[in-house]
C-alpha cells in the first residue's frame, strides 16, 4: 500500500504516535508500505510555525530527515500533474493544502492518512 500523511499525521507520528488511531499507525509502520510526506504539508506547517501557531521541538528539516532515514519516508514533491488533478476534484472550496493532498492522492494513487472527515468524499481511500 502507499500512503500519504496529512499534515497532522506526519506531526503525530514524529512526536505523539497515540493521537493516530491505531489503523493509521499499522499503515504507517507496515513492512512493504510506502509512506510519503507531502511537499504541501511541510509548507503548511512551516507557515503556522513561522506566524507562531505552531511550535516544535525541532526544525522541519530535520524532522523529515528522521523519517526519511529511520522510517524510509519519502518526499513527495508538488507536479504539474497534481495541479491538474485538482480540477477533478469534487471539493471546490476548503483548505487549499487539503485540496492538494487530495489530488496529490487521486495522481498518485495513495491512500490518505487524516482524521479529517471533510477530506472523504472526494474518491479517495481515507485511512483513520
Amino acid at each position: 500500500m502507499r500512503v500519504l500523511l496529512d499534515s497532522h499525521a506526519f506531526l503525530w507520528w514524529d512526536h505523539a504516535p497515540a493521537r493516530l488511531s491505531a489503523r493509521a499507525r499499522s499503515a504507517i509502520r507496515a513492512i512493504g508500505n510506502e509512506v510519503f510526506a507531502s511537499v504541501a504539508s511541510l509548507w503548511e506547517l512551516q507557515i503556522k510555525r513561522v506566524r507562531g501557531k505552531l511550535h516544535l521541538a525541532r526544525p522541519l528539516a530535520q524532522m523529515l530527515r528522521i523519517h526519511e532515514e529511520r522510517n524510509a519516508f519519502r518526499l513527495l514533491s508538488v507536479t504539474p500533474a497534481h495541479l491538474w488533478a485538482l480540477e477533478n476534484l469534487k471539493a471546490t472550496r476548503g483548505d487549499p493544502f487539503d485540496l492538494m493532498l487530495l489530488a496529490q492522492a487521486t495522481a498518485e494513487r495513495l491512500a490518505l492518512v487524516s482524521r479529517d472527515a471533510a477530506l472523504r468524499g472526494h474518491g479517495v481511500e481515507i485511512i483513520w
